[in-house]
């Protein structure tokens, strides 16, 4: 797509791509990385199907007014979602929060 849309070629149904909604944002890494998306990974949906909430940076779970599955809404409404909140609210990230659960739990389960 990118090397349709760099020869100005016509890209449609794109909805029909699908992309991962979640990875470790370089703003929200305890130290400033040396090299752009040095340390970025993709954060795994288990991490959603295990309990984790979404938070826009005013600390207010956003999912709920998108989804009555909230976190655990299908990929494509949560890309939909978080996509929407940081338009409306001029950010650069939201925050995926596990802490609430076990750190023994979130170290033994399987991803």
């Amino acid at each position: 797509m990118a090397m349709a849309h760099r020869a100005q070629d016509a890209i449609s149904n794109i909805e029909f791509v699908q992309f991962h909604p979640t990875a470790l944002a370089n703003e929200g890494l305890p130290i400033t990385p040396t090299k752009t998306r040095e340390n970025a990974f993709l954060i795994t949906e288990a991490v959603r199907r295990g309990g984790g909430l979404l938070y826009n940076l005013g600390m207010e779970r956003f999912m709920p007014l998108y989804d009555e599955r909230a976190a655990l809404a299908s990929r494509d409404v949560v890309a939909i979602s978080i996509d929407d909140q940081l338009k409306k609210r001029n950010e650069k990230y939201v925050l995926l929060d596990i802490s609430h659960k076990p750190r023994e739990k979130i170290l033994s389960s399987p991803t």
